[in-house]
């Protein structure tokens, strides 16, 4: 019996690894047929077919670093806002007449019910499939939430600061928000939106609206139109786009916080390439322009970029604000705590929790990106030797935005990834940048 047992189980075994090959095979073949060009196909399907073949669906090389699914999600929980750490590192709080009770700021994430049905369901639409057809027929399904996304943000972003706080704008049932409580009054300081993690967690339409191209000199994918009509792939017009994002301003930042002065702001850019210039482009150009015109001009700048550059292409066309007020390292980031080149270290000796503060993260390499990210979601950014000289602030109570381009399994930029590397899987993805904002921090998802 134990023999048919062990027999049965290594059948099963078998059955399932030649299906996840079978799988990884479809995907694979999909890429090379779908391509327009033979070069274009073979440069961009390579690395993706020798990625699935090493990593098939299922395969535990999937997660190699830190597994983002066994994060503790702490929805619903309030976490304290410190508006001001320069007593002891505590809240600054006052006295009410009665009972004496001191006063805090909670901040709680309330997901909006769209983002809710993508979390609970992202396990069955993620897909190694490059036109990513479960994940975008939900998407077109919910056209009209996506209509109203990028119309809002569109009036927030790009050079008009927000005026005022209006709740009305938005529609809880499509924007997520972060709500900021009085502990004392009961008081709503500020219900403040952010994008839903829906989709590819980018761009609504990213990876969905590819264009239907004719096939050139591809005669894979010639065949194929010859065989079907299922649409050839072509380039995603919002593949780089920002115009889904919704950064803070000024306005909703000291309403958020009960600030009467404004705050010293920093921004730490890892994987900065140059002020004009970046694979998905000049990012650092659009954080100075973005938070400028929303009020939050940065007094400080720290910056990484691992590839070599010349000092003279560093600096050009770099305005002169902010020349004077960058710091710019062209090494790598390391991630052990508290080393040299930690960024966090950075966070914690110049930072204050009533300080805002911005990172960004896309330096295109899975593993410090996500020791880094750990070290964050489970404020565990300090050597066990060092004492304890933080006064209990918590690594994520220092940080106000971050964003942080994930590259994961599943999802319909993965065959993209492949040539930088790929750890985790969709639903890792959804629960990392949904426990951040439990944490307070507003979250986005990067280009």
């Amino acid at each position: 019996m134990r023999t048919e047992m062990i027999s049965a189980k290594a059948r099963c075994r078998n059955s399932a690894a030649r299906l996840a090959r079978t799988a990884a095979g479809a995907a694979c073949f999909l890429c090379l047929v779908s391509l327009s060009g033979a070069l274009e196909a073979f440069v961009h399907c390579h690395k993706f077919c020798r990625e699935l073949k090493r990593n098939p669906p299922g395969a535990a090389s999937r997660n190699s670093y830190f597994d983002m699914r066994a994060i503790e999600l702490t929805d619903g929980l309030p976490r304290r806002v410190v508006t001001d750490s320069r007593q002891n590192g505590l809240p600054k709080t006052r006295t009410i007449e009665t009972g004496g009770e001191p006063c805090e700021i909670s901040v709680v994430y309330h997901a909006s019910a769209w983002e809710r049905d993508w979390r609970n369901d992202i396990h069955k639409r993620q897909s190694d499939d490059i036109f990513w057809t479960r994940g975008c027929a939900a998407m077109r399904q919910a056209a009209n939430n996506t209509e109203h996304w990028l119309r809002y943000s569109s009036s927030q972003n790009f050079g008009r600061e927000v005026k005022e706080v209006d709740k009305g704008a938005w529609e809880e049932a499509v924007f997520s928000y972060h709500e900021y409580i009085d502990s004392c009054t009961k008081r709503v300081l500020a219900r403040v939106p952010l994008e839903p993690l829906v989709g590819t967690l980018r761009h609504p339409h990213a990876v969905c609206d590819a264009d239907e191209v004719q096939c050139v000199s591809n005669p894979l994918c010639r065949l194929r139109q010859f065989m079907s009509a299922v649409p050839r792939r072509g380039p995603s017009r919002s593949l780089l786009s920002k115009e889904y994002l919704l950064p803070s301003s000024r306005t909703h930042f000291m309403a958020s916080h009960n600030l009467t002065e404004p705050p010293r702001t920093f921004f730490f850019d890892l994987g900065a390439s140059t002020y004009d210039a970046g694979g998905g482009g000049p990012s650092l150009r659009w954080f100075i322009d973005t938070y400028r015109q929303s009020g939050l001009q940065f007094q400080r700048v720290f910056a990484w970029e691992a590839a070599e550059v010349k000092p003279a292409q560093i600096f050009e066309g770099m305005p002169n604000d902010l020349m004077t007020s960058i710091s710019y390292f062209n090494i790598p980031v390391e991630d052990t705590k508290g080393g040299k080149n930690n960024p966090w270290r950075y966070v914690r000796d110049l930072a204050r929790p009533e300080d805002f503060v911005v990172v960004k993260i896309d330096i295109d390499t899975p593993k410090i990106e996500i020791e880094l990210m750990r070290q964050l979601l489970l404020d565990d950014d300090i050597m066990d030797s060092v004492e304890d000289e933080d006064n209990g602030v918590k690594l994520s109570e220092l940080i106000d935005e971050l964003y942080f381009e994930h590259h994961v399994w599943g999802s319909g930029l993965s065959p993209i990834w492949a040539d930088y590397g790929m750890d985790g899987d969709m639903v890792g993805s959804y629960a990392m940048f949904s426990q951040l904002r439990n944490l307070g921090i507003r979250a986005h998802s990067w280009v």
